[in-house]
């Protein structure tokens, strides 16, 4: 539906927002706000699911597997809960055509936001 960016002092801001999953409800609106912060590997990325359904709403990661890095995910949801990470095996593509096994983190909840931390921690920037 929409989509932009801004700058701001400490990070760079993504919105956007799209109409989703239109098979389970015509009035399902996703919305995603990704900040990346300039000083540090860290990303803060919230989707919001407005909807009218009683289906929970879920966040897939797929991180590639990276020796030497300590990359951490922290969510929550809609009311400030702590997310407990669901993990299992799938998959990631490093390139076209290529599929390898990966770890999959899964959050979930019954709320209609979840809001996730990701960092890199001892990684330098340039």
């Amino acid at each position: 539906i929409k989509a932009g960016w801004k700058e701001y002092e400490e990070y760079y801001e993504f919105k956007g927002a799209i109409k989703a999953l239109q098979q389970v409800n015509a009035n399902i609106v996703h919305k995603r706000t990704v900040r990346k912060y300039k000083a540090q590997w860290k990303w803060e990325v919230t989707d919001e699911v407005d909807h009218d359904t009683t289906l929970d709403i879920y966040q897939l990661w797929h991180p590639m597997p990276a020796e030497n890095l300590n990359i951490t995910f922290t969510a929550f949801d809609g009311t400030d809960k702590k997310l407990e990470a669901k993990n299992i095996t799938g998959w990631y593509s490093p390139n076209y055509g290529v599929k390898n096994e990966s770890e999959v983190i899964i959050f979930a909840t019954a709320t209609k936001k979840i809001w996730t931390i990701i960092e890199i921690a001892g990684k330098k920037l340039r």
